[in-house]
C-alpha cells in the first residue's frame, strides 16, 4: 500500500463575537512630521489625545475669506489591508485586536477651512466593527499626512458580507452639510492562519508499518507570534498539498494521488490542534528514497477571499529504505543485527511548493524522525 494521510478535526465551536463594540469616540493620533493642528472629542475617560502645535497655515498671508468659509481639503486614504495578507489574496481585510496603519493626507486647507473628519462606515453585526484604536472617529485640522491605527473590534460574519467596511473622510461645507472627500477600498474583518506547527506524537507504530504522527496547528494573525491555537480561524478552510520531487526503487510508483488520496482538508477550529498520520507499509522491501514538499492553502469565508497559500506552512519530508552493510549492522542496536534493511522518515520545516501554492519553512517543535528495522518480506 502506498503512503496515506489522515488528519482528525478537532470539533467546529460557534462563531462569537471578537470584542465589546467601539467606544463612541473622537479623537486624533500623532500625525507624521509636519505636526498640525489636531481636534478631538473624547468617548471615555481613557481615551485621550494630546495637543499638538498648530501648522503654519500656507496661504495664512493672503486669507481674506469670510468666517466659516475657508478652502475645501483634498483627501487621500493609502489602501485598506494588513500586511498579514498574503500577496495573491485578492480580498482586503484587517485582523481583529491587531492595529493595521493606514497613511492619509490632507491638503488644500486654509486658516479658516473646516475640519476633515474619518470614519467607518457600514459597521454593524454582519459587515463587522472596527476603530480607530478603539475610537470611533478620527479628526484633523490642518494640512499634513497622518497615521491611522485601526483595529478590527468585530469579526465580519461568513454569508456574504465581505468588503462591505469602508474608511470615508467627510468635510463640512459653508451650510454644515457633511461631504463625502474621499472613501478607501471595502475590507473585513477577519482572522487568517499563519505560521504552520508541526510535533512528533508518542504513538507506536506497530508491524510493517514505519513513519510518524505529528500534531499539527497553526497560529492566526489576530494572536501574531504566540505559537497559540486561535478559535479566530473558526470560518478558515485549509487544505494539505503534495509534491513529489524526487523518488527512486521502492518508492518508485508513488505519485501525489496515492499519498493523499485526494485534495485533504484539515478543519482548524478548537483548541487541540489535530493530528497528521505520516506513515506507510513495506512489503517486497527494497531500497528506495523519496523526497516530498509539503504546504498548506487557504480561504477566507468571512472576506470572500480566493484559495491562497498559508504563510510559513512549507515542509520538506523524506521517506528512505537502505539495504545495512556491515559496518552498519555493527554500529547498530545489536538486537536488530539480523535485520537487513533500515528504514528512515523525517520531516523538516522547509521552503515548499505543490499544487502551485509556494511556502516558506513551517516550524517544528524538536526533531521529527523514525528510524527503524525491516526483515525480507
Amino acid at each position: 500500500m502506498p503512503y496515506t494521510t489522515e488528519n482528525l478535526a478537532a470539533p467546529k465551536i460557534s462563531e462569537s463575537s471578537m470584542l465589546a463594540p467601539a467606544a463612541k469616540t473622537q479623537a486624533a493620533t500623532t500625525p507624521k512630521d509636519p505636526l498640525p493642528e489636531m481636534k478631538s472629542e473624547k468617548a471615555n475617560p481613557d481615551a485621550t489625545a494630546d495637543a499638538l502645535p498648530v501648522a503654519k497655515d500656507e496661504a495664512e498671508a493672503g486669507d481674506k475669506s469670510e468666517a466659516g468659509g475657508g478652502g475645501e481639503a483634498n483627501v487621500t486614504i493609502s489602501e485598506v489591508d494588513s500586511p498579514t495578507t498574503p500577496e495573491a489574496m485578492t480580498a482586503k481585510r484587517i485582523p481583529p485586536r491587531v492595529a493595521t496603519d493606514v497613511s492619509v493626507t490632507v491638503s488644500g486647507m486654509k486658516k479658516k477651512s473646516k475640519p476633515v473628519s474619518f470614519k467607518i462606515s457600514n459597521q454593524n453585526s454582519s459587515n463587522g466593527k472596527a476603530s480607530f484604536n478603539g475610537l470611533e472617529s478620527y479628526t484633523v485640522a490642518a494640512n499634513g499626512t497622518y497615521t491611522l491605527s485601526l483595529k478590527g473590534e468585530k469579526q465580519t460574519s461568513t454569508g456574504g458580507n465581505g468588503g462591505n467596511l469602508k474608511l470615508v473622510a467627510t468635510q463640512a461645507d459653508k451650510e454644515n452639510v457633511e461631504k463625502e472627500k474621499a472613501v478607501s477600498n471595502g475590507f473585513s474583518v477577519s482572522a487568517i492562519p499563519q505560521n504552520w506547527h508541526s510535533k512528533k506524537m508518542d504513538v507506536t507504530i506497530l508491524g510493517n508499518e514505519r513513519g510518524f504522527y505529528v500534531e499539527e496547528f497553526v497560529e492566526s494573525d489576530s494572536e501574531p507570534g504566540t505559537g497559540a491555537k486561535s478559535d479566530d480561524l473558526n470560518a478558515i478552510r485549509v487544505w494539505e498539498h503534495v509534491n513529489i520531487t524526487s523518488k527512486s526503487g521502492f518508492f518508485e510508483d508513488w505519485t501525489n494521488e496515492s499519498i493523499t488520496k485526494q485534495k485533504k482538508e484539515k478543519k482548524l477550529w478548537g483548541s487541540d490542534g489535530f493530528m497528521d498520520r505520516h506513515v506507510y507499509t513495506i512489503y517486497d522491501i527494497r531500497p528506495g528514497k523519496i523526497e516530498i514538499d509539503q504546504t498548506h492553502s487557504f480561504v477566507d469565508n468571512r472576506s470572500g477571499s480566493n484559495e491562497v497559500a498559508v504563510k510559513n506552512s512549507g515542509y520538506k519530508r523524506v521517506n528512505e529504505i537502505l539495504e545495512r552493510t556491515s559496518d552498519m549492522i555493527k554500529n547498530d542496536d545489536e538486537k536488530f543485527a539480523g535485520f537487513p534493511y533500515s528504514t528512515f522518515s523525517s520531516k523538516a520545516g522547509g521552503k515548499a511548493s505543490a499544487d502551485g501554492f509556494d511556502s516558506d519553512p513551517g516550524a517544528t517543535e524538536g526533531t521529527i524522525e523514525q528510524k527503524f528495522y525491516a526483515l525480507q518480506k
